[in-house]
């Protein structure tokens, strides 16, 4: 599967989201930040990915509607980490991906 995840900066959540798909799930992941990549370049990403997971739940206003039936919530709160490896950041959504079942396996 394709994903795109999404952050405000794009350097710590949705990193951390983008790690633990593609390294522990085998998932194809990019990660970008609402903030700090072009209305253009959210536009090509979404178009891009099969899935779409926001860090946090007001972060849909970000996504062009067509894409709100692509959306997955991680809803992690505000960036409090700093690291994109911060071990609470990293348990955090795993628990949350493993909770709802959703991206554990990539095809093969």
């Amino acid at each position: 599967m394709k994903i795109l995840t999404v952050c405000q900066g794009g350097h710590v959540r949705s990193v951390a989201a983008k790690y633990i798909l593609k390294y522990r799930y085998g998932h194809d992941v990019l990660a970008c930040g609402w903030e700090s990549n072009t209305p253009e370049t959210r536009e090509m990403l979404c178009e891009w990915a099969d899935y779409i997971v926001i860090m946090q739940a007001a972060f849909k206003q970000f996504i062009a509607p067509k894409y709100h039936g692509k959306l997955f919530a991680y809803d992690v709160g505000e960036d409090r980490y700093g690291n994109p490896f911060h071990p609470d950041l990293q348990a955090g959504i795993d628990g949350i991906i493993k909770q709802h079942g959703l991206f554990l396996n990539a095809p093969h």
